[in-house]
């Protein structure tokens, strides 16, 4: 064989060969605990805003269930109403059904009226924290050292003034005085509790340009005193995070 010949043989070997390295050390299967993570929490969402209050009576229970039955059904309609309208060559066509766009103006309408509260769960984009953790009704993240700020990021009502409150709590109330959190150029204020000066709500007003251009709202954590907890964790902890509520300006507490 001719060199020509056996330079493009060799580099099909070579490729064969890191593959076969590989073929045992680079998973192909789709890993499905992220994806179990997300059903249990959105599974949470929907427990916790359809919860029936213990004491209802059976009238009322009755009517629960058949206004939420009635919802899923007008759901589905307008899902059928959308599919039956939607053209891939013609996409304005979805506006010509009268019902569809009152189907997306509702939906706008109650998006930006609606408060919207989060824990702090493995579905929400984050960068800096240790690893999800639960406690009590909801999850929350301690913010681990980095290089930078600890960031998250939220889906916010949308593009109206509002309000987000951050609700949390540091090891030592001397910790709390060395937080600061920040959406783009505004410093969340930060109260500590009066009963638990350890524990604090942090609000801040996103700027509304920033409403506008995003669909989430990036917020920054800085910490300058690090505590370890003891007891057999040797983690440095800053402040942990439970709990997101966006609130329309309007019913937003001052």
């Amino acid at each position: 064989m001719e060199d020509d010949d056996l330079v493009p043989l060799a580099e099909k070997v070579a490729t064969l060969l890191q593959l076969d390295r590989m073929r045992h050390r680079v998973g192909t299967e789709v890993d499905m605990r992220p994806l179990t993570g997300v059903s249990t929490y959105l599974t949470e969402v929907f427990e916790r805003s359809g919860e029936i209050p213990p004491d209802a009576t059976p009238a009322e229970i009755y009517a629960a269930m058949n206004r939420r039955i009635a919802q899923v059904q007008a759901q589905i309609y307008l899902l059928r109403l959308e599919m039956e309208t939607r053209s891939e060559t013609d996409p304005t066509r979805i506006l010509a059904d009268p019902m569809v766009v009152a189907a997306y103006g509702d939906r706008i309408e109650s998006g930006v009226k609606t408060p919207k509260d989060y824990d702090f769960s493995s579905v929400i984009l984050a960068h800096g924290w240790h690893g999800v953790e639960r406690g009590g009704d909801g999850w929350h993240r301690w913010m681990r050292p980095v290089d930078g700020p600890a960031v998250a990021c939220l889906p916010h009502l949308g593009p109206v003034p509002q309000e987000l409150e951050i609700h949390g709590y540091v090891l030592d109330k001397d910790q709390l005085p060395t937080l600061s959190i920040r959406s783009t150029d505004r410093e969340a204020e930060i109260v500590p509790n009066e009963t638990a000066p350890h524990r604090f709500v942090a609000k801040v007003r996103p700027p509304e340009d920033v409403l506008s251009a995003s669909s989430h709202v990036v917020l920054e954590f800085r910490i300058g005193e690090w505590r370890m907890p003891g007891g057999g964790d040797s983690r440095m902890l800053g402040a942990n995070i439970s709990r997101f509520a966006f609130r329309p300006l309007e019913t937003a507490s001052e």
